[in-house]
């Protein structure tokens, strides 16, 4: 078996999200230019300068990061574990056993809906995961794949006992 990358639309995705908080930042920006008093103990100066280092930061994770980010995103579905792996600087590997999956779907936001992607939801015991960027029929198709496996695990334990 050999670990994939999800639907190539999902870096469209991080960039249209990433785009509307550089947006919302540069409306701070200009607001912070426009209202702060400039002689007020070194307000304005502080505003513009942590604005400009934010502004510039988000400048780069918006068009520079979702390139890098999606050749680090991968996952793997194995008979009785799924394996997710995804970062930039730190690289975080998830491994989820079948049998401790409490519950599995897909879901949509706005973004996502227009892109005609989805996400892969998990839910355990003790914390939710979820892997971005199948296409909608592929991940209906995964949920339905794994819940599957899972019936199997459940069965073939319960026959053991």
């Amino acid at each position: 078996m050999e670990f994939k990358n999800v639907n190539e639309k999902i870096k469209k995705k991080w960039f249209i999200s990433r785009l509307i908080f550089l947006v919302i930042l540069a409306i701070g920006y200009i607001n912070a230019i426009l209202f702060i008093p400039k002689d007020v103990f070194g307000l304005y100066l502080g505003a513009v300068i942590l604005y400009s280092i934010l502004i510039l930061l988000q400048i780069v994770n918006t068009f520079i990061f979702p390139k890098l980010q999606y050749k680090k995103y991968l996952y793997l579905i194995k008979e009785d574990e799924i394996v997710f792996y995804h970062g930039i600087i730190f690289i975080e590997s998830v491994v989820i056993p079948m049998v401790q999956i409490q519950d599995i779907g897909f879901s949509q936001g706005p973004i996502e809906l227009a892109l005609g992607i989805a996400s892969l939801d998990i839910s355990t015991a003790g914390s939710n995961h979820y892997i971005a960027g199948f296409k909608k029929e592929e991940v209906e198709e995964l949920v339905n794949n794994v819940k599957e496996r899972i019936k199997k695990l459940v069965t073939d334990k319960n026959k053991g006992e």
